[in-house]
């Protein structure tokens, strides 16, 4: 009974290497590390998952994209309550971006901000100091400094 499962074993791992190293071999192996944040990006720093995953994390509700400065995208008198999601390199509000920001979180509004660097302006505001500031390891992927 041992020898049978020791075979088993032995097949099993066989398998699985030789599928690696077709994986290896015929695979698509360049992953692209650039910081884009873009929505229609699948790299690791693309953003197509988190934009599928709204959709069925808020069924039903109404999903906007804004292109337009905070000011102009948070300065509206609706009533409705929203939630604004802010995924950037540099979060950087300059002082009217910054009061209309500040406007709409008081009304009971929500916001979230994913960002790698904070504008001076913005910690000073909300009392808060980083000190880990990522950088661009796109350098580091392609082989050769720019």
């Amino acid at each position: 009974m041992f020898r049978n499962r020791r075979k088993y074993l032995i097949l099993t791992a066989i398998l699985f290497a030789s599928l690696i190293a077709l994986n290896h071999y015929y695979g698509n192996n360049k992953v692209d590390w650039r910081v884009t944040y873009n929505i229609n990006s699948k790299s690791p720093y693309g953003c197509y998952v988190l934009d599928s995953m709204f959709y069925s994390v808020f069924p039903g509700q109404v999903i906007e994209r804004n292109y337009n400065s905070l000011y102009e995208a948070l300065n509206s008198d609706t009533l409705q309550k929203k939630n604004v999601v802010e995924i950037t390199g540099e979060f950087n509000p300059d002082k009217y971006d910054l009061d209309a920001l500040l406007k709409f979180v008081s009304k009971g509004n929500d916001l979230f901000v994913s960002a790698s660097d904070f504008g001076h302006l913005f910690e000073d505001t909300l009392k808060f100091k980083t000190k880990f500031k990522v950088s661009d390891s796109s350098i580091f992927a392609s082989g050769r400094e720019r």
